[in-house]
């Protein structure tokens, strides 16, 4: 079917075309960047933005935090960084019924 269409529009306008709807949507700030954190079995935590490629992890919960705002700084060296971050603790516990 692109075949079909790209017959109808020279591949320099559809070059420019496909280009145009890819721009990212970092020209403006982020309000609020939210990451998983869950806690392991030795103690420390993980966090993952669910919106970016961010990850890092801590031994405690002071220094996760620390990690999560370095690790978004890094990320978004050349872009507007979020105004805030969210992080929400996920905790999975099993209650045995009966």
């Amino acid at each position: 079917m692109l075949t079909d269409f790209s017959l109808l529009i020279s591949p320099t306008k559809l070059s420019s075309l496909v280009c145009r709807n890819v721009n990212m949507p970092y020209h403006k700030r982020m309000a609020e960047l939210f990451f998983k954190v869950v806690q392991e079995s030795d103690g420390g935590y993980c966090a993952e933005c669910l919106t970016e490629s961010i990850f890092t992890e801590g031994d405690t919960w002071d220094e996760l935090r620390k990690n999560v705002l370095e690790a978004t700084s890094a990320f978004f060296f050349d872009r507007p960084r979020p105004e805030r971050v969210r992080l929400h603790l996920v905790r999975d516990e099993v209650l045995q019924v009966a």
